[in-house]
């Protein structure tokens, strides 16, 4: 009976996606991907995004797939990342935005929100790639110190918690979160 209840209630999540993403613009589907983002919705998130789906950062690739991108979407929610589209802009087959991004360790990192440029591209109504193209505001002068003296003196007061910087799976993040309240306290 609950593996009948769990399959329709899949089945009915993706029927569910499919109608609202058959009524929605490119523009709704990047606005409807931030609110999801910054409320945590993952569920809400998937239906927007294609099954190869790729998020890179500059030349990086970040993720491949929903399965990468949902590990990405953990590490970031654990430093309650909210994001703030400031830009839409509409071309051809894409979209580009201008969003800010602020959390927990960006906000220890360097006081106050990143902002970037973003381009999204679809297929079949869905989001199939997320470029960070470049960043329009990120205080490396800030950034690198604050990072490399957080590192070092995790080093050598709590050394079970080195590594927490190249972790990006969930433990990863909240020990790199648990790492900056120790630095913070110790102040």
């Amino acid at each position: 009976m609950k593996q009948m209840l769990l399959l329709l209630a899949v089945v009915f999540m993706s029927f569910s996606c499919s109608i609202k993403n058959k009524k929605s613009s490119e523009e709704d589907l990047i606005k409807a991907y931030y609110q999801a983002l910054n409320s945590g919705d993952f569920n809400r998130i998937s239906c927007l995004l294609s099954d190869s789906l790729i998020t890179m950062e500059m030349d990086f690739v970040l993720t491949k797939g929903i399965q990468g991108f949902h590990e990405q979407f953990q590490w970031d929610s654990v430093f309650n990342a909210k994001h703030k589209l400031m830009e839409i802009q509409n071309h051809k087959d894409s979209i580009f935005t201008i969003q800010s991004k602020i959390g927990k360790r960006i906000d220890f990192l360097q006081d106050s929100a990143v902002i970037c440029k973003v381009w999204f591209e679809f297929d079949k109504n869905k989001i199939s790639k997320i470029h960070t193209l470049e960043y329009i505001y990120f205080n490396i002068e800030k950034w690198e110190p604050r990072r490399d003296s957080l590192v070092a003196w995790v080093g050598r007061v709590y050394p079970g918690l080195n590594g927490f910087i190249y972790d990006l799976s969930p433990k990863g993040a909240k020990n790199y979160l648990k790492a900056i309240k120790l630095y913070e306290k110790r102040q």
